[in-house]
């Protein structure tokens, strides 16, 4: 009898210690999946982080695809954009991996974000680099039907919602300004002067900073996201083109395309902390959901290489299509 009872403590033993790792090894799970978009043979690259290979590449049927790209919070829809080259946005059953509905539209689609609570899409219009004027079309999610077409600047590229939803912010790399739109009014309540040719702008977790990537300037602007001001500039590397803030709000990571590396910038201090050296031309940068990896797309050498965000080393390079930009991944720690 005594040692029935040793038996079964000592399964009961084994089932809660294999409940608490179990628990405590997918409390922050990596996305099952991520997507890139290749801008340069109207593609998209389905890749698996953990296999670190592209798994499937989605064909748009174009010879672009939209420097921007967005993922529903539930993963179920893919929102990207044949370019220049189609004019269009495109929306995929990520299951399927078909073409759910296609919009046409008289610019190109650049930029595209979702709204934090899933409800909200923000497409970027734009002609061209150089070319004035841009506006940013506002879709609900559920039912693809624009709300409101908005005036935003000189060539609108990518987009950043503020954690609260309240504001969006859009970098205007012909304008070389920030613009800010009132979410709930789809109107523009701010113009801010930055850098040269800004690309993307990235907002940090709690709300308070805006970092901006000024491809053509070497540094990113600073902005306090209350008094909408520049509070510091910081030199990046050369053409810093992308820009993301890691989840815990400690890091900024600036892609630069002309030193091919990464820029990692101490929130706290304003301070470059590291570089790290990527592929050819880094283009985009994101975090895995909990913060422990950054992938960066690297356009000239159609490659993403996938870093230790603790160490700061390179530990893989992934092959994808013909100039990779943005990455969906950030779009899984979005909070509803």
């Amino acid at each position: 009898m005594r040692n029935i009872w040793v038996s079964i403590l000592g399964l009961i033993l084994i089932t809660g210690i294999f409940i608490v790792w179990n628990f405590n090894s997918t409390e922050e799970p990596e996305a099952s999946v991520f997507y890139v978009p290749n801008a340069g043979d109207g593609t998209i690259s389905v890749v698996d982080p953990m296999k670190e290979e592209t798994v499937v590449t989605i064909s748009l049927g174009t010879s672009q695809a939209s420097h921007g790209i967005a993922l529903s919070l539930d993963g179920k829809k893919l929102f990207t954009g044949t370019g220049f080259d189609g004019k269009s946005l495109v929306v995929i059953d990520t299951e399927t991996k078909e073409v759910e509905k296609e919009i046409p539209f008289d610019a190109g689609v650049h930029g595209i974000d979702i709204s934090n609570d899933g409800q909200s899409l923000y497409v970027t219009l734009m002609n061209g680099l150089g070319k004035e004027e841009g506006t940013v079309a506002i879709f609900t999610v559920e039912n693809m039907k624009k709300i409101a077409e908005v005036k935003t600047g000189g060539g609108p590229a990518h987009i950043a919602v503020k954690p609260d939803g309240s504001q969006v912010w859009i970098a205007n790399v012909n304008g070389d300004t920030i613009a800010v739109m009132d979410s709930k009014e789809n109107q523009i309540i701010k113009t801010i002067d930055v850098g040269k040719v800004p690309n993307e702008v990235a907002l940090s977790p709690d709300g308070k900073l805006a970092f901006v990537a000024n491809v053509e300037s070497d540094f990113v602007s600073v902005i306090d996201t209350n008094q909408m001001e520049i509070i510091k500039t910081i030199q990046a590397g050369d053409a810093p083109h992308g820009v993301t803030v890691s989840p815990d709000g400690t890091e900024a990571w600036i892609a630069n395309n002309d030193s091919n590396d990464v820029s990692v910038i101490d929130i706290d201090t304003f301070e470059v902390k590291a570089t790290i050296p990527t592929g050819s031309y880094a283009n985009h940068v994101a975090f895995s959901q909990d913060g422990e990896w950054a992938y960066v797309t690297n356009r000239d050498s159609n490659d993403i290489v996938k870093i230790n965000a603790v160490d700061k080393e390179v530990t893989a390079k992934i092959p994808v299509g013909a100039g990779p930009h943005e990455i969906t991944l950030e779009d899984y720690y979005k909070q509803p």
